[in-house]
């Protein structure tokens, strides 16, 4: 639950971005204001790095290289912070020191299965993001006669939409479980994308559609990275997240060439990628491991 809370967050920040970044362009000329909203965005990128230096590693990583004092260390701390008992449970936590490509070939190798589907994930929740905002102002608002001036409000709106549904996801996951929520939210977010094809008022259009499809990353990017044991699951997340954003550099030009032939087939094609979700997501409900309620040691 706390993942999917993570997860859903980015939308918290998008929304506070908005505001700033709506304030900025409105405040300045807009022949510089542009420059604001990007210096903007990077001071936050640099006070992440600096928050980055005062979060602990996790015990289970630690652990899986060998070092056992540092992640005894930081549980001692977090149990005296918060007043925590201590509880004796033995858990095996094999240790890796081979290289990246040996990580990589156990990952291909031992949990091909897991790949493929978290694969599918990352093309599913990078594709699907970056082709709405890149179509939503370029051809979205175009189909619905909506002014340049508003599609600050109808991201803003996407952003609630999205934090609403994420909160909501993330308790979902743990109370019914990854295969059901992952499953029912690609298949909604692959139907809501039709609305644009039929509604008439864009801003309810847009709220829907993000407050189911925005939250689709608070349950498929948990479920498809959880399923690794913490020795791999670094090189995991790494080369899957290389391959969402190669998929999710593809995915705007390509939908934006398809609304230059028939807007209804970027639609199509926005569908299409939702597709790609929905298939693996149901796949792994039959085939896949259910995390709801285990621990790491018994999912890996």
């Amino acid at each position: 639950r706390v993942d999917g809370f993570i997860t859903a967050s980015w939308n918290l920040g998008s929304i506070f971005a908005s505001l700033v970044g709506m304030y900025l362009l409105s405040s300045f000329p807009e022949e510089k204001a542009w420059r604001y909203a990007f210096l903007f965005g990077g001071s936050l990128a640099i006070l992440i790095v600096f928050i980055r230096f005062f979060i602990p590693e996790s015990p289970r990583w630690l652990i899986s290289k060998g070092l056992t004092e540092k992640a005894e260390e930081i549980v001692s701390k977090l149990e005296k912070k918060y007043h925590v008992r201590p509880i004796n449970k033995q858990c095996e936590i094999p240790v890796f020191e081979g290289s990246l490509l040996d990580a990589v070939k156990i990952i291909l190798k031992k949990y091909r299965g897991r790949f493929l589907f978290g694969t599918a994930m990352s093309f599913t929740i990078l594709t699907t993001y970056y082709g709405f905002i890149t179509i939503l102002p370029l051809v979205i608002t175009n189909q619905y006669n909506l002014p340049t001036k508003e599609i600050p409000n109808l991201l803003l709106t996407a952003s609630i939409g999205g934090l609403i549904g994420g909160i909501v996801v993330s308790f979902l996951s743990d109370k019914l479980g990854r295969k059901i929520t992952g499953t029912t939210i690609a298949l909604l977010s692959l139907l809501t994308s039709f609305f644009f094809l039929t509604s008439q008022d864009i801003y309810t259009t847009v709220f829907v559609y993000s407050l189911v499809a925005y939250s689709f990353a608070s349950v498929a990017y948990v479920s498809a990275m959880e399923v690794y044991p913490s020795y791999l699951r670094a090189t995991a997340i790494g080369v899957l997240s290389v391959i969402g954003r190669i998929s999710g550099m593809l995915a705007p030009p390509i939908l934006t060439y398809l609304a230059t032939i028939d807007y209804k087939l970027s639609v199509l094609g926005l569908s299409l990628l939702w597709l790609v979700g929905f298939v693996g997501f149901f796949i792994w409900s039959k085939f896949g491991v259910e995390a709801k309620g285990k621990s790491i040691e018994d999912i890996t």
